[in-house]
C-alpha cells in the first residue's frame, strides 16, 4: 500500500496534493517508499521514489542557506538517490548529484557521510585512484594523516598498539559494550571501510595500516556496527603476515527477458539467472538469442556484493507502423547513412525492419510546402512499434530550400535584387525535446505548431520559443526557452 499511496498522490495535481498533505509530507512518503524498495534491493524502483522526494525538498535548499529539518531531509534523500543511481550503473548522474550536494551548506556529519558515500560510488564505478585520493583527503581533514610512503615500522606500531588494546578483551566484555551513537564516529568508520575496499585492491600496506586505524575508531569504548569487521580484518592481516585476505565472493542476480536467452559472464555460460562466486572488480555480461539484438555491458562488483541486473533484449525484427502528416509526404528510413524509401502519398506506412547491432535509425520526411523533418527512432524493444512523423509547413512554401523557423516573418527584399522569394532567417539552433523520467510520451508543440510525438529534435531560429507537451490524459506542460545561434538545448516535460 505504501507504493500505491505514493504513486496516487504523485499522479494528482501538484497544487491540490500539496494543499491537502503538504509538500514535506509527500516527500516523507516517497522517501519511505524508496527506502522500502532499497531494503529489498530493487534499486531502480528506489531511485524513482527517492527522486520524487528529492524534487519536493530541493527548492528549499538550492540557495544552500537554510538549515534544520528540511535541509537534513533533503541531504539524506539526495545521498540515498545518489547511492541508488550508483547501484543501477548510472555513474554520471550519481557524480553530478554528489557535486550538487557538495555545494550545499552541510553539517560536519553530513559532509563526512557524503564523502564516504562518494568514495563507495567511485569504487563501484571503477575509479579506484580517484576514490583513494578523495578518501585520504577526507581522513586528513579528520586529523588522521597517512604517510605518503608506508613503512613496515608504521604498520608494526599501529598493529601492535591495536593488538595491545584488544587481545585481552573477552567475548563477554565485547558484548557488554554499548553501540556507538555518535554520528561523526559512525561516518568516520564508514569512510575508513570504503577506503579499505580500494586499498585492498591497490595498496596492501595501506590496507593493513587502515585495518588498525579502523579498530581504533570502530571498536573503542563504544562499538560501531562495523567494529566486528574491523577486528576480523586486523586479525587476518596479522595471522597471514600482511598477505591480502581472501575476498568474499560476489555475484549477479540476472533478470533476463526473454527468460531462455543465453547468458555469459566473463565468457562462461550462466544458467538459472544467478552468477555466483565472482571476485570483486569489473565483469562482462553478454546476453543473446536468435531473433534479438545481442546485449553486452560491463559492471563492477565490490567484495561480497550481489547485484541485481535487469536486462531486456530488443527484438531484431520490428514491424513499424509510420503515421505521416501530411499524407503527401515522402518517407525515407536512414539505417546509419544508408537510405531506404518507405513510401509516399498515404497517411500511414508499414515497414518490416530488421535491426542491426550498433546502428542508429532515423525517419526523414519531405513534402512540397513543408520543411524536411528528421525523427530519430527510440526503440522500445518490442516486435511492433508505432511512430508519428509530422512535418511543419514552411512559411514561404515551395520546400526544398533553406529551412526556416515556423514563427519567423519574411525578411524584406534586398534593394537591387532580381526577383525570387524574400530571404528567411535560418534555423541555426536546435531543441532536443523529451519527457522527464517516469512520464509517458507526449505530443510536442513548438510555437503553437505540432511537431509529433516525443522525442523530437527541432531546428529553430536563435531567440525565444515556447514548447508545450500534451499527454493523452489531457495534462500538459509548457516551457519558454531562449537559444542562441548554433546552441543546442535539452528540454524535458513533466506532468
Amino acid at each position: 500500500w505504501l507504493f500505491e499511496a505514493a504513486d496516487h498522490l504523485e499522479a494528482g495535481e501538484p497544487a491540490a496534493v500539496a494543499a491537502v498533505i503538504g509538500r514535506k509530507q509527500l516527500a516523507r512518503l516517497n522517501f519511505a517508499a524508496g527506502q522500502r524498495a532499497f531494503d529489498g534491493a530493487d534499486w531502480d524502483t528506489a531511485r524513482r521514489y527517492f527522486a520524487a522526494a528529492y524534487d519536493r525538498l530541493k527548492p528549499e535548499v538550492t540557495t544552500a542557506s537554510t538549515g534544520g529539518l528540511s535541509m537534513s531531509a533533503a541531504v539524506a534523500t539526495g545521498l540515498r538517490l545518489a547511492q541508488s543511481l550508483t547501484l543501477i550503473g548510472n555513474h554520471e548522474d550519481a557524480k553530478t548529484l554528489f557535486e550538487t550536494l557538495e555545494g550545499w551548506q552541510l553539517s560536519e556529519d553530513e559532509a563526512a557521510e557524503l564523502v564516504a558515500r562518494r568514495v563507495q560510488s567511485e569504487l563501484l564505478s571503477g575509479h579506484y585512484q580517484q576514490a583513494m585520493a578523495r578518501g585520504l583527503a577526507a581522513l586528513r581533514r579528520q586529523g588522521i594523516e597517512i604517510p605518503a610512503r608506508i613503512s613496515k615500522l608504521d604498520i608494526g606500531i599501529e598493529v601492535f598498539r591495536r593488538w595491545r588494546d584488544i587481545h585481552e578483551v573477552s567475548r563477554e566484555d565485547w558484548l557488554a559494550r554499548p553501540m556507538a551513537d555518535d554520528v561523526g564516529t559512525i561516518n568516520l568508520s564508514r569512510l575508513i571501510a570504503a577506503i579499505k575496499s580500494v586499498a585492498y585492491l591497490a595498496d596492501k600496506p595501506l590496507f593493513v595500516l587502515l585495518s588498525g586505524i579502523h579498530v581504533r575508531v570502530a571498536a573503542g569504548p563504544a562499538l560501531d556496527e562495523l567494529g566486528a569487521l574491523a577486528l576480523a580484518e586486523l586479525a587476518i592481516s596479522v595471522a597471514f603476515g600482511l598477505r591480502k585476505p581472501e575476498a568474499a565472493a560476489a555475484g549477479f542476480t540476472l533478470q533476463v527477458t526473454p527468460a531462455d536467452a543465453k547468458v555469459l559472464v566473463d565468457g562462461k555460460e550462466v544458467t538459472g539467472g544467478n552468477a555466483t562466486g565472482l571476485s570483486e572488480g569489473s565483469h562482462t555480461i553478454e546476453v543473446s538469442k536468435d531473433g534479438f539484438l545481442p546485449h553486452k555491458q560491463e559492471l563492477a562488483l565490490s567484495s561480497g556484493q550481489t547485484l541485481p541486473v535487469p536486462i531486456k533484449l530488443h527484438s531484431a525484427n520490428v514491424a513499424l507502423t509510420i503515421k505521416v502528416e501530411p499524407a503527401t509526404a515522402s518517407v525515407t528510413l536512414l539505417s546509419g547513412d544508408t537510405p531506404t524509401e518507405i513510401g509516399k502519398g498515404a497517411p500511414s506506412h508499414s515497414y518490416a525492419l530488421v535491426r542491426q547491432p550498433d546502428v542508429a535509425y532515423t525517419l526523414k520526411g519531405s513534402a512540397t510546402g513543408y520543411e524536411d523533418t528528421s525523427l530519430p527512432i527510440t526503440f522500445t524493444g518490442d516486435p511492433t512499434q508505432e511512430l508519428t512523423l509530422t512535418l511543419t509547413p514552411s512559411n514561404g512554401g515551395g520546400g526544398g530550400g533553406e529551412q526556416v523557423a515556423v514563427n519567423d516573418k519574411p525578411a524584406k527584399k534586398k534593394s537591387g535584387g532580381g526577383g525570387g522569394g524574400g530571404s528567411k532567417k535560418a534555423k541555426t539552433a536546435e531543441l532536443k525535446i523529451g519527457v522527464a523520467p517516469g512520464n509517458p510520451p507526449a505530443d510536442v508543440y513548438v510555437d503553437g505548431r505540432k511537431m509529433g510525438r516525443s522525442p523530437q529534435f527541432v531546428k529553430v531560429t536563435a531567440g525565444s520559443h515556447t514548447v508545450k507537451w500534451k499527454w493523452d490524459d489531457g495534462k500538459s506542460d509548457t516551457q519558454k526557452v531562449s537559444v542562441g545561434d548554433k546552441e543546442v538545448k535539452l528540454l524535458k516535460g513533466s506532468k
